[in-house]
């Protein structure tokens, strides 16, 4: 998710992002496409989904020729990106418990669109659940 969005910035490119709820997706209800059931989701032109990180990726270094993507060292820190540094970050932001609570504290922002009940829904039963499945990976 954080690749697309950082690919994003970088090149400056505007979006809206919308805060899907982790536990009932309801926000993903409404899109074409409403069998899948991950994010991120990018709604190109307002009409065409592109679903997962890679491929939104891919399909937003099409709009811009003007990056290179094929030199060496693109390649190579796009390999490492993606390969070696995005598999570690999840076990180790969830390692813990404590972790993994902390971690889901994004959804208390002022700016979050959830409900008080479901803030403290998605911070417990969502810090749990990852907690448990970053143990599964190690």
């Amino acid at each position: 998710c954080n690749i697309a969005k950082s690919l994003l910035h970088y090149t400056k490119t505007p979006y809206d992002a919308v805060e899907v709820n982790p536990l009932t997706k309801a926000e993903l209800k409404s899109l074409p496409d409403n069998e899948y059931k991950k994010v991120p989701i990018l709604m190109a032109n307002e009409k065409e989904q592109v679903n997962g990180s890679d491929v939104i990726v891919d399909y937003l270094l099409k709009e811009r020729p003007d990056i290179d993507t094929t030199s060496d060292s693109s390649v190579k820190w796009t390999t490492f990106a993606r390969d070696d540094l995005a598999p570690l970050l999840y076990p180790n932001l969830c390692n813990t418990l404590s972790n993994s609570y902390q971690a889901f504290g994004y959804v208390h922002k002022p700016d979050s669109p959830f409900t008080t009940i479901q803030r403290h829904s998605i911070q417990m039963i969502g810090s749990l659940a990852m907690y448990m499945a970053a143990q599964k990976i190690k």
